[in-house]
């Protein structure tokens, strides 16, 4: 070793590879302690200047011994040039080499600290997962920041003894969400199921003139259609599975909720928290109505759901579409007022029955469980309900075709009104096929009552 860094003595091929090899260690080893300092410190954006000045120093420093202590000859100048040139490429490479390891470290130290203070992550679970329900409601919440917020205000934190009685009884909430949860079972993680209440009541607001309980049927109609959509074909048995731990839960919630709340309405210094509480009361009751309609729906007993919620009341309005009600007034026809039921609302015969094109549509607004007679002049037409259906959207589809433009004024489509005409215009023009082939009596009367 000491022949290898004698820089006076003429070396061989072989001591001057292993010289080589040995200063290249020796700037890597460098360049990573000083890389690594900076990012210990939290600067690591200089890491990369860190880790290239330093190899670079190391290098310039052996290339500096060989130019002072070795006879002056032309391989001088070409050590010198080439352990400068050599320096400036590969510090810069071991710079960035050192950010990626202080990143991947620091990366592991934030992993390791979260995993310390909150429970590991569960794999998501399609019986559980929230997220794919929430596109109703347009949820905006970072559901991970909402699991680890606490609903106490800093701002009440420290304070006097009244503040002190806030933060205790809204820490015991807390401590009893934790105290339900199942650890061997992500299906009943309470903070996880209450982090959507804390969400919605965030991201959503009530409509001026409207009632908490009128608010509270529209949106529990909003989720129980979301999962029926969903789930729509499923069994029985796997949507009872899906719902009994968000009657659960969302029950426990609510009920929990609704006591903390009464707690706290008669403490001025709570006053903050009281409208922040009773949006997550009317959200909490939404979501557990929600789930109960859904339960209702797919032929869950209310025996068993009392069985979930012991405080279960069967005063669930079964309403239709809350759209609807908005709407109607712009329908025709002799339907125009009568109701229409979902398509999970339907039995398995009648959904079967009904062609895959008529499923689903922007403006398909329902369907009729009965068929009806209707009157072209002095003659009676029968139709059954899948056609008393049909029959409705055709003439809904003529009146928003007739009241909306296709075209501006300079030629162009309006904006979204070109997927509208394309799909309305299928639908209508399927509609009058399927009575072409079917039911003849039934066109006529489509013509008579489109004119």
């Amino acid at each position: 070793m000491e022949k290898i860094f004698n820089f006076k003595q003429k070396k061989t091929i072989l001591e001057a590879i292993i010289f080589y090899i040995i200063s290249f260690v020796i700037a890597v080893v460098c360049a990573g302690l000083a890389g690594a300092i900076m990012g210990a410190t939290g600067n690591l954006e200089y890491a990369a200047l860190a880790g290239a000045i330093t190899s670079s120093g190391v290098v310039v420093y052996f290339s500096y011994m060989i130019y002072k202590e070795s006879s002056p000859d032309n391989i001088k100048i070409i050590l010198l040039i080439s352990a400068i040139f050599i320096s400036l490429l590969f510090g810069a490479i071991y710079g960035l080499f050192i950010v990626a390891i202080t990143t991947c470290l620091a990366n592991e130290n934030t992993k390791t600290l979260n995993k310390s203070i909150n429970k590991p992550k569960r794999p998501i679970n399609i019986l559980k997962d929230e997220n794919t329900f929430e596109k109703d409601s347009k949820l905006k919440s970072n559901i991970d920041d909402i699991l680890n917020e606490s609903s106490i205000p800093k701002t009440f934190i420290n304070e006097d003894s009244n503040n002190s009685t806030i933060e205790n009884e809204i820490k015991k909430f807390e401590n009893e969400l934790l105290s339900l949860s199942n650890p061997n079972d992500d299906l009943y993680d309470y903070k996880y199921w209450y982090s959507f209440v804390q969400g919605r009541a965030k991201s959503m607001t009530l409509y001026k003139n409207q009632s908490d309980n009128d608010f509270i049927e529209e949106s529990a109609w909003g989720h129980a259609d979301e999962y029926s959509k969903r789930l729509l074909d499923a069994s029985d048995s796997e949507k009872s599975n899906f719902v009994k731990p968000r009657i659960i839960c969302y029950g426990k919630i609510y009920d929990l909720l609704k006591d903390l709340k009464n707690k706290l309405k008669d403490n001025y210094q709570a006053q903050d928290l009281n409208e922040q509480f009773r949006l997550e009361v009317i959200h909490a009751k939404a979501s557990l109505f929600g789930a109960i309609k859904f339960a209702q729906k797919s032929n869950v007993s209310n025996h068993q759901i009392k069985l979930w919620y012991p405080n279960f009341i069967d005063d669930v309005k079964d309403s239709e579409a809350p759209f609807l009600k908005s709407i109607r007034k712009m329908f025709v026809g002799e339907d125009s007022n009568s109701k229409l039921f979902s398509i999970y609302d339907l039995t398995e015969n009648q959904k079967n029955e009904i062609p895959f094109w008529f499923k689903k549509g922007l403006f398909i607004f329902g369907f009729f469980k009965q068929g009806k007679n209707f009157k072209v002049g002095s003659k009676s037409v029968k139709l059954n309900r899948l056609e008393r259906s049909m029959f409705f959207h055709h003439q809904q589809f003529e009146m928003l075709l007739n009241q909306l433009p296709e075209f501006n004024k300079d030629g162009s489509y309006e904006f979204g009104n070109y997927e509208f005409f394309i799909e309305t215009n299928e639908i209508k023009q399927l509609i009058k096929q399927y009575f072409e082939d079917n039911n003849k009596n039934a066109l006529e009367l489509l013509n008579t009552k489109s004119k």
